[in-house]
């Protein structure tokens, strides 16, 4: 639903926000990102490039609830899979 134009910042908005977010989290603690679409630069290359900055954060396991589906780390929900809007999830443990 957003305008193509508005889509190219994006990957640099979530970049900052994980970024000020980090800062945040204590040593064991959790970071969880999650954005309301399905287009892999703001999802999986936005954490890729978060996780090669900040070795201290590793992807963590989990599993979605009522599915029972698990996932290494990041996961993307799909309307036609998981009846809900497309939407994404990784969870991240600072070590």
């Amino acid at each position: 639903y957003k305008e193509p134009n508005a889509l190219a910042g994006l990957p640099r908005v979530q970049r900052a926000i994980l970024e000020n977010a980090c800062r945040y989290v204590t040593s064991g603690g959790t970071l969880l990102y999650t954005t309301c679409t399905i287009l892999p630069e703001e999802n999986d290359r936005v954490v890729e490039d978060f996780l090669r900055a900040h070795p201290d954060f590793t992807m963590e396991s989990f599993q979605l609830p009522g599915s029972g589906e698990a996932t290494q780390g990041g996961l993307t929900l799909w309307p036609q899979r998981h009846g809900a809007d497309g939407f994404y999830l990784c969870r991240m443990r600072k070590v």
